[in-house]
């Protein structure tokens, strides 16, 4: 999936990443926040 981490340093945020509305300001939305998600489970498996 495009919006898989890669080896828990980089996460894809953007519109087009999103699994529901793609390529509008709502799908921009949920996959930042998806990704704010997917870094902070990376911090706590760093720890």
């Amino acid at each position: 999936m495009p919006s898989d981490p890669i080896d828990d340093a980089i996460f894809w945020a953007g519109a087009e990443t999103a699994c529901e509305h793609a390529g509008y300001i709502e799908g921009a939305i949920e996959s930042g926040e998806r990704a704010a998600r997917q870094v902070l489970e990376a911090m706590r498996r760093a720890c």
